[in-house]
């Protein structure tokens, strides 16, 4: 691939701390029969960075990358894309918790309350009934109710950021 894209692949390499190399490093490595060191490969990654305002030599470079979604607990709806399952993986690869059953309104208050920022319910707009009561709740200025790209962003930038892909609506 002359170019990095942002795939399911990439964002595991990511969470799992591997070496994201250019191709040439695999050329280089079957031409002189060994694997040589990672380093003098580094991506082109200029546009990549720009489009989704990240530095991806410096999110491979961060350590404990395992642990970015640690003592965060979230409930990921069906319709999410990429899939439930890749997004689920993520985030536990993350040290996140994924729960089975959304919790009531009345269970996420108390733990906004006891621990601001710490439940997330990721869904996609196909979802957004499962998550109305929430919506509708204008008292909760907790925003808990986002779309995928929380996860996603996060993995890239390693950093947590939750008001800009916070789910609301008009």
């Amino acid at each position: 691939m002359p170019y990095l894209a942002r795939s399911n692949k990439l964002f595991f390499a990511i969470v799992k701390g591997a070496c994201v190399v250019n191709e040439q490093w695999l050329k280089d490595s079957h031409s002189t029969n060994q694997f040589l060191p990672e380093t003098n490969y580094n991506l082109n990654s200029k546009d990549f960075n720009y489009i989704y305002k990240c530095d991806i030599d410096q999110t491979l470079q961060t350590k404990n990358r395992n642990q970015l979604f640690e003592g965060k607990f979230f409930f990921v709806t069906p319709s999410v894309f990429p899939s439930k399952r890749v997004i689920v993986e993520l985030i536990q690869s993350c040290g996140g918790i994924v729960e089975r059953i959304r919790r009531s309104s009345v269970q996420i208050e108390a733990t906004s309350i006891n621990s601001p920022y710490s439940y997330f319910i990721v869904t996609h707009e196909n979802d957004l009934h499962l998550v109305a009561d929430l919506l509708k709740n204008k008292k909760d200025k907790m925003r808990i109710v986002c779309n995928v790209e929380l996860i996603l962003s996060a993995i890239l930038k390693q950093t947590f950021e939750v008001e800009p892909y916070a789910v609301c609506v008009l």
